[in-house]
């Protein structure tokens, strides 16, 4: 079984573009994914973590009740992942919120269209921190509450193949 054939849940799979032609391979040269594997040929590098927090814009914030504790949530358009749709109930059991609060909402493909529905100023999103904590600010983007939802971290693998492949 090939490395793709084994570990599925890859994300983003990343080619040199300078790479020396005559090294041809089916294999991934770099991989982005969610969670550890348990076992892998090559180096596993911890990247970042995958807690999930709230997340809106300033824009619609001006615009929508205060967001001042996390049972506010419940007066304001929720953005969900269609794949992990029990993760504001979490976030909100975690805060010792009433789970049973959330109302309305938008329900999204994806982390990344939940991200860009946010952005757009559709509603509050539960994404992962680290895709916005470093440009909030400057993207007119709200983080208003510090607790995060722990979830699978994401890791880079570098196969064993690349290991004395030249630059």
């Amino acid at each position: 079984a090939g490395f793709l054939t084994t570990f599925p849940g890859v994300n983003v799979v990343l080619r040199h573009p300078e790479r020396d032609r005559r090294f041809v391979t089916t294999q991934p040269e770099l991989m982005i994914m969610y969670g550890r594997p348990d076992a892998v040929d090559g180096e596993i590098i911890p990247i970042a973590s995958g807690a999930l927090a709230p997340v809106c814009t300033y824009t619609y914030l001006q615009n929508a009740a205060p967001l001042r504790v996390p049972s506010d949530v419940k007066d304001h358009r929720i953005i969900r992942n269609n794949q992990w749709l029990d993760d504001w109930e979490a976030w909100l059991s975690l805060t010792g919120a009433a789970p049973q609060l959330l109302g309305h909402g938008l329900v999204m493909p994806s982390r990344n269209a939940c991200v860009a529905a946010m952005q757009a100023g559709l509603g509050v999103a539960l994404v992962p921190r680290f895709l916005v904590k470093a440009f909030a600010k400057q993207d007119g983007m709200v983080i208003p509450f510090e607790h995060e939802l722990p979830t699978i971290d994401i890791h880079l693998l570098v196969p064993t193949i690349l290991k004395g492949q030249p630059e």
